[in-house]
């Protein structure tokens, strides 16, 4: 018997109830519960949509619509504006629902932004379909790995292709080898010369120039770090991409990224 499908429909709002039509909100639609893009539709004929639903395709309904096949009951949803607002709704029907996203107070964002590598991605940079607002600075951003890989690593940064753009900007070759939360940090090992304790930073740390400068400790040489502020701009690098340098397996999970809307104007 063939399977029957059901519509989705979100209305998506600013922080002043302006209902957001254009293309500058973007959304993925994944599986309960993980970081996998759920199978999702244009139509009740089961016509295929693209999943990260990016800003022209959103514009078309002018909200956030698809179909499902009618066994999938709930769902998970990454939302995100490029004015500034982005959000996470987990475990959510398809009645109609109301989603307001906050693109006006300046101060600190987190987005997580889920994320699929698999072997006929790899080595290629792949782009989540988040970009970072005009106007911001990223200020940190970590792995939540779901699905290990048991090898390989991953680098996050921006869009090569956009001016600026540097696909490892922000992480560069963390260990997707396990699952849980990976920071981009290396270790500090303590030790003693002549009597007086140094630390040196291990050779794990793989945070990117687009967050910080660093020199590692060597010797008795302590480790140096100065964070970086990287203004995203109009016309410059702003795409969230990641990059994964093997091709025998697949991993998942969420990029979890900080960033901080300045009080400025933002376009």
């Amino acid at each position: 018997m063939a399977h029957g499908y059901k519509q989705w429909n979100f209305t998506v709002y600013d922080q002043d109830g302006l209902l957001l039509t254009d293309s500058n909100v973007m959304y993925m639609v994944c599986t309960l519960g993980t970081p996998t893009m759920a199978t999702i539709y244009s139509d009740a004929a089961a016509t295929a949509k693209t999943n990260p639903v990016v800003g022209s395709a959103y514009a078309v309904h002018g909200c956030i619509k698809f179909w499902t096949a009618d066994s999938v009951a709930t769902v998970d949803l990454f939302v995100a504006c490029t004015k500034g607002g982005c959000t996470n709704r987990y475990n959510v029907t398809e009645r109609p629902n109301k989603i307001v996203l906050d693109n006006d107070t300046a101060g600190i964002r987190t987005a997580a932004v889920p994320f699929t590598a698999t072997a006929a991605s790899a080595t290629n940079s792949q782009d989540t379909g988040f970009d970072f607002p005009v106007g911001c600075i990223p200020k940190e951003c970590f792995v939540i790995v779901d699905h290990a890989a048991g090898s390989g690593t991953l680098d996050v940064g921006t869009l090569t292709a956009e001016s600026g753009g540097d696909p490892n900007g922000l992480i560069d070759g963390i260990s997707v080898a396990d699952s849980g939360v990976i920071y981009p940090y290396g270790a500090l090992t303590s030790g003693s010369v002549a009597g007086n304790g140094f630390f040196t930073m291990g050779s794990n740390k793989t945070i990117g120039i687009l967050l910080a400068s660093y020199v590692a400790g060597t010797g008795s040489r302590y480790p140096g770090e100065i964070p970086v502020a990287t203004l995203i701009e109009s016309g410059g690098h702003k795409s969230l991409v990641y990059t994964w340098d093997i091709d025998t397996s697949y991993c998942d999970g969420w990029i979890v990224t900080d960033y901080q809307l300045l009080p400025i104007p933002r376009g």
